[in-house]
Formats: structure tokens, C-alpha cells, sequence
């Protein structure tokens, strides 16, 4: 087997692994048009669950995993100060995707006020980019446009009885129990089909190098 003859083979291998392996499908977050001020304002107080504004007081990301999703939803406990729409409490937790690839919201600052808007997803309020949700340093139209507000509701309070003593427990957040973690099956499959693409990429390489050897050691003798 001569040098030239090896070329091509390395070349056809390398063909049928970029033919046969295409790296997966990634889809990017997409919302409508975007608004601002009065109209966005008009928007979010007809589609949101609640409307408020507050302090970042903790951001906690999901829980590390074999194969992480862009969809896993970070937790974000807010110190609630006004609300323009929903039965928002005085400490409410909200829940973003951990990427912006998911429409997540990846810049919560804690001790920063944002402006919030959110929807009701199975009892526990979410919020994405295409939503109000900002800094309030960055929302001086959408507060002219919502007016003032009111305040939040008072933390709520189980009663747990015990050995006859009564013993008051905060509610975490909102009272909600938190979004499902499950990974996002699309968004593994891509992580997934990655990986195999570098696995094969590396033994064609691999395949190359031993011929390269192979074909020098022959031409030596």
C-alpha cells in the first residue's frame, strides 16, 4: 500500500463518518416581536399570571446531573415590595430555564430589584426573555405604564401540631411545589449525538495515524 493510496482511504472514512454522523438539532429560544413600554405593559397584564416587583434575595441552579438540560429551571426566591397583578406574596419563588437556549434568563443578580412578569405553570410561576422580566433600573416606561400597585400578601403559614404544641412553618416561595427537573429529551439528544460525533471523529484519526505509521515503516525496508 503506497502513501497515496492511504490518503484516500483516510479521506473516504472521514467522508463516511461527516455523511453518516450529523450532530443534532439545536433549537434557539424565539419570541415574537419585541415591545416595550405601554403596549408590552397592555400584553403581559392580559397573558401573565402575576406582576410584581422585588429584590433577588437567592438564586439556586438545578441540581448537577449526568446530562444537563437547558431547560432544568433555576429557582429565584424574591423579597416581593409591589405587585400589579396576581396573589403574589411577600416572598415568592419564580423559575427561569438555565439557559437562554430554553428562553431562560441566565443574569438574576442577587440584591438587584427587577421588575417581574410570570405565568402559572402547574402551580408554580415561571418567567423567560420573552416576558417583562427586567431590572428595574431598566423598566423607568413599564413602571409609568403600570401605575402604582399594592402590596403583597403576608407569607403564608401551616399550623403543624406536635406532642401538643403548635408550631408554625413558612411555606417555601409561594407556596408552590417546584416545576418537574427532569431533563429535556430534545436537548439530550443533542448532547448525546455530540458526543458519539467526537467518539468516531477520534478513531478516524486514530485509523489515520496507525496507516500513516504503517505506510512510513514499509517505505523504510
Amino acid at each position: 500500500m503506497n502513501k497515496k493510496l492511504a490518503a484516500v482511504i483516510v479521506a473516504v472514512a472521514v467522508l463516511f463518518c461527516i455523511g453518516v454522523v450529523k450532530p443534532a438539532k439545536v433549537f434557539a429560544c424565539s419570541c415574537a416581536m419585541a415591545q416595550s413600554g405601554e403596549s408590552q405593559v397592555k400584553e403581559e397584564m392580559e397573558r401573565s399570571t402575576a406582576i410584581f416587583a422585588g429584590k433577588v434575595l437567592t438564586v439556586k441552579p438545578p441540581p448537577e446531573k449526568e446530562i444537563m438540560s437547558s431547560a432544568d429551571p433555576v429557582e429565584v426566591q424574591f423579597e416581593v415590595s409591589e405587585v400589579w397583578k396576581g396573589d403574589v406574596q411577600e416572598r415568592t419563588a419564580v423559575y427561569t430555564a438555565l439557559s437562554s437556549a430554553s428562553c431562560g434568563i441566565e443574569n438574576f443578580v442577587e440584591g438587584t430589584e427587577y421588575i417581574v412578569s410570570a405565568y402559572d405553570n402547574k402551580g408554580a410561576l415561571h418567567t423567560t426573555l420573552c416576558n417583562m422580566t427586567k431590572p428595574i433600573s431598566a423598566a423607568g416606561e413599564e413602571l409609568k405604564a403600570l401605575g402604582e400597585g399594592k402590596q403583597p400578601k403576608p407569607i403564608a403559614l401551616i399550623v403543624k401540631k406536635e406532642k401538643n404544641e403548635q408550631t408554625e412553618l413558612p411555606l417555601s416561595a409561594d407556596g408552590a411545589a417546584p416545576p418537574d427537573t427532569a431533563a429535556d429529551d430534545e436537548t439530550a439528544s443533542v448532547r448525546t449525538g455530540s458526543i458519539n460525533y467526537a467518539l468516531i471523529a477520534a478513531s478516524v484519526l486514530l485509523i489515520a495515524a496507525v496507516m500513516i505509521m504503517w505506510v512510513r515503516r514499509n517505505r523504510k525496508q
